[in-house]
Order: structure tokens, then sequence, then C-alpha cells
């Protein structure tokens, strides 16, 4: 009995894991805007690319949230990419920042731009 019901949880943690994914890290990101705007309610809703994903939507931090879409306007407008704080990678994640760039998503040239500590920004 004790073999089965050891079995039963290494199948149930697996499946989890498998289910639900690992979470990717909330960081900065080189992203394109592919489409920004207003959603139902308040909500501004960002679609962004990046290497590591395609055509994604995020929502727009409560506080910041007129300012990231103007900023995700301006980037479509100009045809640049964006450098955003992701909560995390995830469909619908917050973006905490984001700033208008014109390094290329491959490009190692961010690692030498100092951004802003996002640690104690309050979730939205």
């Amino acid at each position: 009995m004790n073999v089965k019901r050891m079995f039963l949880v290494i199948v149930a943690v697996v499946s989890m894991a498998v289910f639900f994914g690992v979470n990717a890290y909330a960081g900065w990101y080189t992203c394109s805007v592919e489409m920004a705007g207003p959603g139902g309610g308040t909500t501004i809703y960002v679609n962004l690319s990046h290497s590591a994903f395609s055509n994604r939507w995020f929502i727009a931090s409560s506080e910041k949230q007129n300012e990231i879409l103007a900023t995700a306007l301006a980037a479509m407008s100009n045809n640049t990419r964006v450098y955003v704080y992701l909560g995390s990678t995830d469909a619908l994640s917050y973006i905490q920042a984001m700033y208008m760039t014109t390094y290329s998503a491959t490009g190692s040239a961010m690692d030498d731009v100092q951004f802003p500590e996002i640690t104690d920004m309050p979730q939205p």
C-alpha cells in the first residue's frame, strides 16, 4: 500500500508541475509592442513580443497605466522597442515600468544600462 501511495503522490506532483508550469522570473525584457489600449473598465492592456514569447497580453500597473500606455503608443508610432519590467512573463502579468529604447532585443548593450530597482513597488 505504501508503494502505491508514494507512486500517486509522485504522479500528482509531476502533474501539477506540468499543468501549472514554472513561472518566469520578474525582470527587465526588451520587447516589441504589438498592440495597446484600454480594455474593460479602467484596465490598460499591452500586447508584447519577445524572443521568449510572442503576442502575449500584459496589464499596465494601475499606478502608471497612463504613462505605460503613452510609452507603448509612442513606441508603436516610432517603430521602436520598449524595455519593460514584468512581474512575470505569464500572460496577464503586470507591467511595472516601461522605457522606449533603440537597442536590439538580442544585443548585449542593455547590460551596461543602469535602470531603477523595482523592489518596493506596490502590486496593482
